[in-house]
Parts: structure tokens; C-alpha cells; sequence
């Protein structure tokens, strides 16, 4: 459907009463009229809709916001928001996706849209509106995505004067991925402490982002312990199996052992080949030539790089021939977890015992997610 020429019939037909349009052609020219920021359609469509007697769904009011966004108009997007909270229906992140994109856009004036936003937001919630923490996590969320961390602090501070239900796991997800990018670990520990403080349940993304946190800031000893109690977490929350992270930061766990010559990159690579659909062989090429071979990769991006059909070979090339002396089957030794003596003399039957008691310590976040007396406060 082209727009102009949809605009024209509808100014033209529809709204004299000439033609009474379906409920699924309402739809298509809501989309369009979102699209083209054209709020005058779209609130047409809605008074032809509600003249039907149709039950309007987030759909639709996804699509109105994303209209007056596309206008240019924030407060009225953002009431629309808070229309849905009153109509009883589910805001969430994906139903502020557009109002994200549209807050981490780069502005033309001096002043920041995420503050706009939040500032609206706190004219509505003066006015006795039920503003959803959802809303404000958009906030945040762009803030970072902009590189003020800083600015997201300061609306996640002021966040319970505006949502009254407070802060939520994404809520922290969110600010994990700025301490991520800006590799503040202690900051991030704050964060976890908060979680921890307010009784919150971390979920996938939340150990997925702890562990980069971690990784970022060069300490692979507390990386490998957030993976280990989220691999335990999972197990005994009745779920069907463990957490588990996203299968790049899964790789760039493995490679950081490997760099490190730490030889629990062999249970991980396990955890990675069971869990993972089509695991990259090239990650696995990368452990057996460190433990079995001495070949140390220079950088992650390597992992992954090559074909599944190149880097077979490649391995087949490499490890197919054994010299005498050698070990007959490296890929056979990792499959069944051996890896030997490690830097120290440590066995990984000593390295998974040890697991096993982190594992059997570990409540929710309480053992890990802690503040040490130098982190400041925020």
C-alpha cells in the first residue's frame, strides 16, 4: 500500500462514511500512518475502530505510539504508554522498543531525551498516573546506549519516585550492560548488592552480563564463579536445565581460559559442546591446541572465524597424525573431561570438586553479589 495515495481514499472515502473499511484494513493503514508519523490518520483509524466496538490490543497501541513518536511527539507517546497501563495491558520492554530507539536517536537540541522522557514521566506520575517501570527502563536504557552511564544512574536513583512498583531484574540487566561497556566491575557489584537488597531474581542475562563485566575488567577468577552459580542456580530452580550464557560469551570465557592457560576452559568447552546447537569447531580446535599441543591463539576473533568445513580440517590436519609418544586421541580425552596436571599442579578432579562446594554455598546471589568495603557509594 503507498501512503499518499491511502491518505487521499480514506480523507476522501472513509471519513464521509462512503466506505466502511475491515478490521484488517484499519490495521494496514494504522501501520502506515505509524510509519509516516501521520497522527491525524491514526487517531481516525481509531475512532472508526472504536465506532466497530473493536477490542483494541497492544497492537494497535503499539503502532499509536510509534506514530506520534515518528511526530515528534514524546509526552503524547508516552501517555499512550500509561493508556495501556489503565487499559489493563502488559507494558514491557518490547512494547517500548520504539520509544528506546527513539530516546537513544541523536538530538538535535542540547538536551538529552532520555531526561525529556523521564522528566514527562514525572509530570504524569505528579498528576496521579501509574507510570510502568517498563517506561523507564527505556530511559536508561537509551542513556547508556548514548555513553551516559552517569545520566542512567541518575534516573535509576530517582526510578521509585515516578514507578512505584521500583526497579526489576531488566531494570539491572540494563545497568550491567553499561557497567559492561564502561568496565566498571565495582560499580557493578553495587548493582548486584541492590538486586540482592530488594529480593530480585537474576535471570539468564543477568549472569551473562556479570560474567562480561567481569571478563572486561581482567578478573576471570569471579567470571568463572558467576558461571559456576548460574550453571547451579538454573539446576535447582526447577527449570529444565541449567543457565546458561549466550553462546558468545560462552566462547569468550573459553578463549580468556585458554589465554590463561587455565584448564577448567576443558569443562567449559563440554558445558558449550552439550548445550550449544552447531558449537563452532574452532573453539574447540583452540582448547586442544593450548592444553595438548602448547599453541596459545593470539586473539578471539580467530574463534569462529573459518568454516565448520575449514577449521574440521583443520583440526583433523593438526591432530589426526600423532606423533609417537604423544596422546592418541585429544578430542577423545576432552569429551570425557581429563585434563591434566594445571599450571600449579592442580588436577580438574580438584578444580571440579571445588565447583561442587562453590555450588552447594551458593543462595541467589547473596554469596557473590557483594560489596567490598572500598566500593564507594552511589
Amino acid at each position: 500500500m503507498k501512503f499518499a495515495e491511502t491518505s487521499l481514499v480514506w480523507i476522501a472515502q472513509v471519513q464521509p462514511g462512503y466506505l466502511k473499511p475491515g478490521t484488517g484494513t484499519c490495521l494496514h493503514v494504522l501501520t502506515l500512518a505509524s510509519r509516516h508519523g501521520d497522527i491525524q490518520l491514526a487517531t481516525d483509524v481509531f475512532r472508526v475502530l472504536t465506532e466497530r466496538g473493536t477490542t483494541f490490543t497492544s497492537q494497535h497501541y503499539e503502532l499509536l505510539i510509534s506514530t506520534y513518536l515518528n511526530a515528534n511527539d514524546l509526552q503524547a507517546a508516552l501517555s499512550v504508554i500509561l493508556i495501556m497501563v489503565d487499559s489493563n495491558l502488559k507494558v514491557n520492554a518490547g512494547t517500548c522498543d520504539p520509544l528506546y530507539w527513539y530516546l537513544s536517536a541523536k538530538s538535535h537540541d542540547d538536551d538529552s531525551r532520555p531526561m525529556q522522557a523521564f522528566r514527562h514521566l514525572q509530570d504524569f506520575e505528579t498528576s496521579g498516573r501509574k507510570v510502568p517501570a517498563a517506561a523507564v527502563n527505556a530511559c536508561i536504557k537509551a542513556s547508556i546506549a548514548n555513553k551516559r552511564l552517569e545520566e542512567g544512574i541518575e534516573i535509576y536513583k530517582a526510578l521509585h519516585t515516578v514507578s512505584h512498583a521500583g526497579p526489576n531484574t531488566e531494570t539491572f540487566n540494563i545497568l550491567f550492560q553499561g557497567c559492561h561497556r564502561s568496565a566498571r566491575k565495582e560499580l557493578a557489584m553495587f548493582f548486584a548488592n541492590e538486586m540482592v537488597k530488594l529480593g530480585l531474581k537474576p535471570d539468564r542475562i543477568t549472569y551473562d552480563r556479570l560474567i562480561l563485566v567481569c571478563l572486561e575488567s581482567g578478573d576471570l577468577e569471579d567470571a568463572l564463579l558467576y558461571y559456576e552459580e548460574m550453571r547451579s542456580t538454573g539446576a535447582t530452580t526447577g527449570k529444565k536445565g541449567p543457565l546458561k550464557p549466550r553462546r558468545k560469551t560462552w566462547e569468550t570465557l573459553i578463549h580468556r581460559c585458554v589465554l590463561k592457560g587455565d584448564e577448567r576452559a576443558v569443562a567449559l568447552l563440554k558445558d558449550y559442546k552439550a548445550s550449544v546447537e552447531e558449537p563452532r569447531i574452532a573453539v574447540e580446535r583452540a582448547v586442544i591446541d593450548r592444553f595438548e599441543y602448547g599453541i596459545i591463539p593470539t586473539h578471539l576473533a580467530e574463534i569462529g572465524r573459518a568454516t565448520p568445513e575449514q577449521t574440521a580440517d583443520a583440526v583433523k590436519d593438526r591432530h589426526g597424525k600423532p606423533e609417537a609418544g604423544q596422546t592418541p586421541d585429544a578430542d577423545s580425552e576432552l569429551s570425557e573431561g581429563r585434563s591434566g596436571a594445571g599450571p600449579e599442579g592442580t588436577s580438574s578432579s580438584a578444580n571440579t570438586e571445588t565447583g561442587t562446594q562453590r555450588a552447594e554455598t551458593v543462595d541467589g546471589l547473596s554469596q557473590l553479589m557483594r560489596v567490598s568495603k572500598s566500593t564507594k557509594q552511589y
